[in-house]
């Protein structure tokens, strides 16, 4: 890993290829833009991570994030600063990138947390690539990146709907419920939904979708 802790101007972009960058508040003495806010930020399977100032309002940020193919990951460790911020304006994704967001601690607002000018696509969600600390997707609120509330459930066990229906801009968690198990089934011949998760936010033993016979058409899904 790269730790940066001073102040730079630079004309060129930022890219993180399959390594890891730190920009280190917390010994610098510049609380703002330690690199050039007119540089493109762009992953390519890279780790970018930001950590905070005790006691102070830190801020850095970028002309644009591009995700290119691979995993990566952004991380605002807050490290007890008042606020720790990063604008990264438009966000744009290529085939084959996926991203996670790990959010700084409190309330996420617009000087505290991920800032972008992009928008939710129709299902609600940034996209099925971008996940938040691997455990939602993530969504757009006032233009923070928050975790996505709006999913349309289904249950492992039998104390609630366990029925995929048919629904392009429908986001499917997998929750735990409550009675015995059995299997999830799909509601129509071809059910096509936007992304499908179960994590450990809503129960992560075993679940089967019994298919028989009959296609599911997911844009993405997201286990952990």
């Amino acid at each position: 890993m790269l730790t940066l802790t001073g102040t730079s101007i630079q004309s060129g972009g930022i890219t993180i290829s399959k390594g890891a960058l730190k920009l280190d508040f917390s010994a610098a003495i510049s609380l703002a833009d330690l690199r050039g806010i007119t540089s493109p930020l762009v992953l390519s399977g890279g780790t970018l991570n930001l950590t905070g100032k005790v006691g102070t309002v830190d801020s850095q940020t970028v002309a644009s994030l591009s995700v290119n193919a691979g995993a990566s990951a952004v991380t605002l460790n807050g490290n007890s600063s008042s606020s720790l911020q990063l604008v990264l304006n438009e966000i744009t994704s290529s085939e084959g990138g996926v991203f996670d967001f790990t959010l700084p601690a409190g309330v996420q607002d617009a000087s505290n947390g991920f800032i972008t000018s992009s928008t939710n696509d129709i299902s609600g969600i940034i996209g099925p690539w971008a996940a938040l600390e691997s455990s939602d997707f993530a969504t757009l609120s006032s233009g923070n990146i928050i975790a996505c509330n709006g999913y349309a459930d289904v249950c492992r066990l039998n104390s609630a709907s366990k029925v995929i229906a048919n629904g392009a801009t429908t986001n499917v968690p997998i929750s735990e419920g409550t009675g015995s198990a059995a299997d999830v089934t799909l509601g129509a011949a071809m059910p096509t939904i936007s992304a499908l998760t179960q994590s450990t936010n809503a129960g992560v033993s075993d679940a089967i979708i019994n298919s028989a016979g009959q296609t599911l058409v997911v844009n993405g899904i997201l286990f952990s």
